[in-house]
């Protein structure tokens, strides 16, 4: 994984998808909405703890407000974050084993 922190709210999905296997990614991307909202509660401590390990990443939080259109607090933004996340996964093209 990268050890850049990311200034962007696609650079995060981006750092997160590496850490992830082929079968979380899978397995995320046919996840309903009702599904991924009790997996936001721990995705958000891995996101608040790596992508803004240095404290406040005022960069990427700038980006999820733009992403949102509105002003956010760390959780709503690591909230944008993971439902970006998400939107990608199931947009991509994954071939099961």
């Amino acid at each position: 994984m990268c050890n850049r922190l990311p200034k962007t709210v696609n650079e995060a999905v981006d750092q997160i998808i590496e850490v992830f296997s082929i079968d979380d990614v899978v397995k995320m991307s046919k996840l309903s909405e009702m599904e991924l909202e009790p997996i936001k509660r721990a995705m958000r401590v891995y996101v608040e703890h790596r992508l803004d390990e240095s404290g406040i990443n005022e960069d990427l939080r700038a980006s999820c407000c733009e992403v949102a259109g509105r002003e956010l607090d760390e959780v709503e933004a690591s909230t944008v974050i993971i439902d970006e996340l998400w939107r990608k996964l199931r947009g991509s093209e994954v071939v099961e084993c």
